[in-house]
């Protein structure tokens, strides 16, 4: 059923930004839409028999019960009202969401905006305004001028036709159009769309609206985003007996045309109200009158199952990221989705060895740029990455890292903020380290980094025997340990390390990296360049898309060994640029924008003072401090933490939480995950 949701905060939102658009014609080239010409994910529906008719007459009923008593819950007054209708001595109003303007608003020209006017459901009888908060929100940061609908409501007990809906849905479109140059509205680009019985009355100004000379015809939307409309009023459709003969002048199914606008549908394939044959009709006769029409189903959903409160917001983000792909086509919006899916479907850890928290937190230290400490130029280096305060030495060492804490991300560790990331292994070097990161557990028997095949099962061992997951996890490492750790041989886990060549991929550019890897000189025979590593996780990616990918790059703990305090600097800046470069790979992939999570994290901490910090160990104090840092989908904490104790060993639960997964139920002796995702215990 339809779930009215009460207020509470705009959860997946990533950020807020003013976008400018050109116009566009009244007129669509149908022929230039690049869209599909129809998406169906789900089964097709038969024609239904009379007593299969009786049966989902009886399914209405209580699906119709519900709707009904979604009326009764009281209205949080969504956006800035506006009265747009004086009708039977009361007013009607409307609640609009605008995007954010930009800082310069007063010398910059606010090219006029699209925007989509919303209807809530509830059978004609039920439902408020507000249904659609999250949606305004989501696209108001898109750019979007959004507008939510009050209309009047037919008696429960009465018959009669849903007369006034309708010609409070023309009238709600009227005011929009009229009110367009006040709220820099795009009069081309003005969408329907609603849900269920909103959802007719979206189909119905993209439809019978549509129809007729103005000013009648100016009530037409330009696009129709409908969400399991009740479409078909026409015999053995929904709500015949209010039509009654008069179903013609309601149903939409009936009355679209050559001058219908582009429509999307998103519908559940357990919709008791709307069977998938009737979009599928919609669909199809859509498309042989050259309107583009899109179809999304969704196997096993209800009525009512877009809605935020459903599954954690999962069929919310699904909708919402088609109907922001449906936009793009037309035009209407830029770039990607920035929606991000309340779980991850995909998640990439990336493991930075030896990086310090002090470094993380305060940027590079200007006591360390010095010519005894390795610095071949320390004025350049002090020009750099010396900066009057640590905030600004920490954004201009890791710039990325921290602009995505900063708009949708996480971090723990910083000490100044009585936050404290601990390892609990006690030994503070690197394979007790990643073993404790990866398998949720130390083990006080691995005491040293030998190549030895470790007996525990990590996270990637557990996930790669899961359903969905088996063949799908893959890992990229620079240090040539790492097969031992992950132990490849029993979990199964593809592990390229070390030198090793890189075999997935494109093989023109692998030919070209693996002649480079084997002629270039070798600073380090066990750790490879990271830049290699990195190009291998590329490779991955682009090539068997796994749905968890490991990346551990090893050239800063390198250059700490050496007292190389410059190139240490150079090479964490160097490891922030690639995760960035990862993230937009990522980000330009269909199956990982918007679903995929980055988890990022170190194996061990290292002393202080001049000598301190080039080592790590159970006698050097620091050594057992980290930090952790989070970002992208599933992931719900934000900002630098603050008076929070973790440990290293959370973060292999951690991996699995993301995804909705539950690591622990292998073996309680497993640290809890992290406080940081809706599935985390």
């Amino acid at each position: 059923m339809l779930l009215y949701k009460l207020g509470g905060p705009q959860s997946f939102i990533d950020r807020s930004h003013a976008l400018s658009h050109g116009q566009v014609p009244v007129h669509y080239n149908w022929a230039a839409f690049d869209a599909p010409a129809a998406v169906n994910r789900g089964s097709n529906c038969s024609t239904f028999s009379e007593n299969s008719m009786r049966a989902n007459a009886i399914s209405q009923l209580a699906v119709f019960v519900g709707l009904i008593l979604c009326s009764t819950l009281p209205a949080v007054p969504p956006g800035e009202p506006h009265v747009y209708k004086h009708v039977d001595g009361s007013d009607l109003t409307l609640y609009v969401t605008q995007p954010a303007l930009p800082e310069d608003v007063a010398s910059t020209v606010i090219t006029p905006r699209p925007a989509i006017v919303f209807f809530h459901g509830g059978g004609w009888v039920g439902g408020v305004p507000g249904q659609f908060d999250e949606h305004a929100a989501y696209f108001a940061s898109r750019g979007v001028v959004c507008f939510q609908v009050q209309y009047r409501l037919l008696a429960k007990n009465d018959t009669a036709p849903p007369e006034t809906c309708v010609a409070d849905a023309v009238s709600a479109m009227h005011w929009v159009r009229e009110h367009c140059d006040e709220f820099g509205v795009d009069p081309a680009r003005i969408a329907s769309a609603g849900g269920s019985a909103g959802g007719h009355l979206a189909a119905y100004l993209g439809t019978i609206a549509a129809t007729g000379e103005p000013p009648a015809s100016d009530a037409r939307a330009n696009a129709m985003l409908l969400f399991n409309p009740v479409y078909d009023n026409g015999p053995g459709g929904w709500g015949t007996a209010r039509v009654g003969e008069r179903w013609q002048e309601f149903s939409p199914l009936h009355n679209l045309s050559e001058n219908s606008p582009p429509s999307v549908v998103f519908l559940g394939t357990e919709d008791k109200l709307i069977p998938v044959a009737t979009a599928e009709k919609f669909r199809d006769r859509s498309l042989e009158l050259g309107v583009p029409s899109e179809l999304y189903t969704y196997e096993g959903q209800p009525h009512g199952f877009f809605n935020v409160t459903r599954d954690g917001g999962k069929w919310y983000f699904e909708t919402v990221f088609a109907a922001d792909r449906f936009l793009s086509r037309l035009g209407w919006v830029d770039g990607p989705p920035t929606l991000t899916s309340p779980v991850a479907e995909r998640v990439v850890l990336i493991t930075l060895d030896g990086l310090r928290s002090e470094e993380v937190f305060g940027g590079g230290d200007r006591r360390l740029m010095i010519e005894e400490l390795g610095a071949k130029n320390p004025e350049e280096l002090v020009a750099r990455y010396d900066r009057e305060t640590a905030t600004e030495r920490r954004e201009v060492l890791l710039p990325n890292l921290w602009r995505h804490v900063q708009d949708h991300g996480w971090i723990a560790g910083d000490i100044d903020r009585d936050s404290i990331v601990k390892v609990t292994n006690g030994k503070y070097f690197s394979y007790p380290g990643y073993s404790e990161l990866l398998c949720g557990i130390a083990d006080e028997r691995i005491d040293s980094n030998a190549k030895k095949y470790n007996e525990n099962q990590t996270v990637l061992e557990w996930l790669n025997a899961q359903e969905g997951f088996s063949g799908s996890v893959a890992a990229y490492c620079s240090w040539d340990v790492f097969p031992f750790i992950i132990n490849d041989q029993r979990s199964g886990v593809p592990v390229n390390a070390g030198w090793s060549a890189l075999t997935i991929g494109d093989p023109n550019r692998l030919a070209g990296l693996n002649f480079v890897a084997n002629n270039l000189f070798h600073e380090w025979e066990r750790v490879r360049y990271d830049a290699f590593t990195v190009s291998g996780a590329f490779e991955e990616l682009q090539t068997r898309q796994p749905r968890v990918l490991y990346v551990s790059l090893g050239e800063t703990d390198d250059w700490a060994h050496a007292g190389r305090y410059d190139r240490y600097l150079l090479t964490a800046q160097q490891n922030d640029f690639f995760i960035q470069q990862l993230w937009e790979l990522i980000q330009s992939m269909e199956d990982y924008q918007g679903r995929t999570a980055f988890l990022i994290a170190t194996d061990h901490g290292r002393g202080d003072g001049r000598e301190g910090w080039k080592s790590h160990g159970s006698s050097l104090p620091g050594s057992e401090r980290i930090w952790l840092a989070a970002f992208g989908a599933g992931v719900t904490a934000r900002g630098n933490d603050e008076g929070h104790t973790y440990t290293q060993s959370q973060v292999a639960a951690t991996v699995a939480a993301l995804l909705g997964e539950d690591f622990n139920s292998s073996n309680p002796a497993i640290a809890l995950p992290l406080p940081i995702t809706r599935t985390a215990r």
